[in-house]
This record gives C-alpha cells, structure tokens and sequence, in this order.
C-alpha cells in the first residue's frame, strides 16, 4: 500500500506541475548547465527514494527482479512517460489513468493471474 501511495503521489504531482515536470523529465537540454546538475540531483534523489521502497518490498519476499534498480529505472520509465501523453481533458479522468498505470507497473501487461494459470 505504500508503493501504490508513492506512485500515485509521484503520478498526481506530475499532473498537478506537468509543465514544470516536463522541463525535468523530457526537455532537460532547454535547462542551464547549473540547472541539469540540480536536475541530475533531483532525478537521483527520486531514484533513490523508488529504490529503498523496492528494496524493503524484496525483503519481505514481494519483488521478484535480479536487479531492484533496473526495475525502478522501467517503474520511472512508464511514471514519467505519461508526462508526454496524458491530457487532463482526455476522456479518462487522471485517476483512472493513473489506477490503470499503477495496475500495469504492480501486475504487468497480462494482468492478475487467474485460479489455476501460471
């Protein structure tokens, strides 16, 4: 529940400043040298956050991956992409956008497993 929290705040900032979050994210070359370093900084500090809460879920045996970083890397890869697409007056409210990226990230492309099917 605490990722889910952490996804969904870090999804509806993304919103909430998605011009501001697009000059971090997409557009960093339209940024000062001082300001990619502080980009750098601030990506990292993200990184890291996504990390530790991933770490902590494969402790308590609920992430299956060889590599917890590459993992955040793709997570932070579907959470930020959305910057390009997402349209607040799409016909799906940012909740249920977010619900279905959330849902994606946690069970993947083929969904909750069904009784019986592995």
């Amino acid at each position: 529940e605490r990722f889910v929290r952490l996804m969904k705040t870090h999804l509806a900032e993304g919103v909430n400043f998605q011009q501001e979050t697009k000059i971090f994210f997409i557009n960093e070359g339209s940024l000062s040298p001082q300001g990619r370093t502080s980009n750098r900084r601030i990506q990292k500090e993200i990184l890291d956050i996504y990390v530790g809460q991933l770490r902590l879920l494969q402790s308590h045996g609920l992430i299956r991956t060889k590599n917890v970083k590459i993992l955040a890397f793709n997570i932070l890869g579907v959470l930020n992409w959305h910057l390009r697409w997402f349209n607040n007056e799409g016909e799906l409210s940012a909740e249920d956008v977010h619900n279905e990226m959330i849902d994606f990230i946690l069970y993947g492309s083929c969904g909750l497993p069904r009784d019986g099917m592995k």
